[in-house]
């Protein structure tokens, strides 16, 4: 189970944490969110709980995937999602077919566009 961690005014990290242990959750769900302060204090309350990566982190990995270099990214997280196309604020970036070719050395599933991918190769919806 995926649960997404949006941003709020007031940090939920710990109480949310807290409720993952308390029903012996650790293990069953994936923790995402593309806000870099939300999932890295995350991390921090709760490293026993497997995460997506966040917005900096995506950004760098596909960055380094359109340059072949996707392999040499070492994450901190077991999931990535990559949206299809990201506004960056001058236009679109597409994640293009190297982020998935290149993200086939993860171990955790990966998402572009909704779409998942697995050792590298686009599957249906």
């Amino acid at each position: 189970m995926t649960i997404e961690i949006k941003k709020t005014d007031r940090s939920m990290a710990a109480p949310f944490c807290n409720l993952i242990r308390q029903y012996h959750m650790q293990d069953k769900i994936l923790v995402a969110s593309f806000h870099d302060e939300r999932m890295t204090e995350f991390r921090q309350v709760c490293p026993e709980v497997a995460t997506s990566s966040a917005r900096q982190e995506t950004t760098v990995f596909v960055l380094m995937s359109k340059v072949f270099l996707g392999r040499l990214f070492s994450p901190s997280f077991i999931s990535l999602q990559v949206p299809e196309e990201s506004s960056d604020g001058e236009g679109q970036q597409r994640a293009g077919p190297h982020a998935s070719e290149q993200s086939s050395r993860l171990s955790g599933r990966i998402r572009i566009g909704g779409r998942a991918a697995h050792e590298g190769h686009l599957s249906d919806p």
